[in-house]
């Protein structure tokens, strides 16, 4: 089972730790998420359907634990509280080349909309720019 990351949960980010006991570290690889616009809202990013593409890693989730991780996933993204929605997507990885089919947390659209968008999709590009200026 496939997760999309986008954010704080990518794997050289601090959430990534919530994560980490649920995946194959050597399955991840990078990923895009086409179809979809990113917004900065501070501490993390929301990811809301769009012209445009997302820029991310795909993570395998290890069956046998698979459904925990996205139940405890789905209460740290306030899915409850509908910050955010888990949905399947179209997921392309770039450097294998195949199409996947993935988990990914889409922000409520209403509540993007209140934040800046990232041009270029890429909220580690986002976080090195903030520190360099």
């Amino acid at each position: 089972m496939y997760l999309f990351v986008y954010g704080t949960l990518l794997s050289d980010q601090p959430n990534h730790r919530r994560i980490r006991p649920f995946i194959d570290v050597e399955q991840t690889m990078s990923a895009v998420l086409p179809g979809a616009v990113l917004h900065d809202a501070g501490a993390y990013p929301m990811a809301v359907r769009g012209v445009g593409r997302v820029i991310g890693e795909v993570v395998w989730l290890r069956p046998e634990c698979a459904h925990e991780a996205l139940a405890r996933l789905d209460e740290y993204e306030g899915v409850a509280e509908g910050l955010y929605t888990r949905e399947h997507a179209t997921v392309i990885t770039p450097c294998c080349g195949p199409i996947v089919e993935a988990w990914v947390y889409w922000g409520n659209p209403r509540i993007a909309a209140r934040y800046p968008r990232i041009p270029s999709g890429d909220w580690r590009q986002q976080r090195r720019q903030k520190r360099t200026r």
